[in-house]
C-alpha cells in the first residue's frame, strides 16, 4: 500500500487575505486573523496582508448583535474595526471604505471607479 505524504507550502509570501463585509461574520472572521498572523509570524512565515472592505456606516441596530458601540455610531465599519486591531495588535491592516465587487471566479478584486484605499 502506497504511503501519501503530505507537503507544507513553504512559500516566504504573505497570504494575502481580502474581508469582503464588516458585519456578523465578517466581524467575527476578522477578530480571528491576528491570532493566524501571530501563529504563521511564530513558525517563521511572514505572515497575512489583510484587506478589509466595507462601505457601511455603524447604526443602532449594529450595536446590539455586531462589536460596535453606540459612540461609533455613523463612523464606517471597517475604519473602526481596522483601527482596533491595528491598535491593539500592532499590525498594519489596510481599510477599504467604498462599495466594491470580487471576481471570485478570477481570483481579482475589483475597487471599481468609485473607491480609494485608505491606510490607517
Amino acid at each position: 500500500m502506497a504511503q501519501t505524504v503530505h507537503k507544507l507550502n513553504h512559500s516566504r509570501a504573505m497570504y494575502r487575505v481580502a474581508v469582503i463585509g464588516c458585519g456578523g461574520t465578517g466581524s467575527a472572521l476578522i477578530g480571528g486573523l491576528p491570532f493566524l498572523h501571530q501563529a504563521l509570524v511564530a513558525t517563521g512565515h511572514p505572515g497575512l496582508q489583510v484587506i478589509v472592505a466595507d462601505g457601511d456606516k455603524i447604526s443602532a441596530t449594529n450595536c446590539v448583535r455586531q462589536p460596535y458601540f453606540e459612540s461609533e455610531i455613523g463612523l464606517f465599519k471597517s475604519t473602526v474595526l481596522v483601527n482596533r486591531l491595528n491598535l491593539f495588535w500592532g499590525l498594519r491592516l489596510t481599510l477599504f471604505r467604498k462599495r466594491c465587487a470580487f471576481n471570485f471566479g478570477e481570483g481579482q478584486y475589483n475597487p471599481g471607479h468609485r473607491a480609494r484605499f485608505v491606510t490607517p
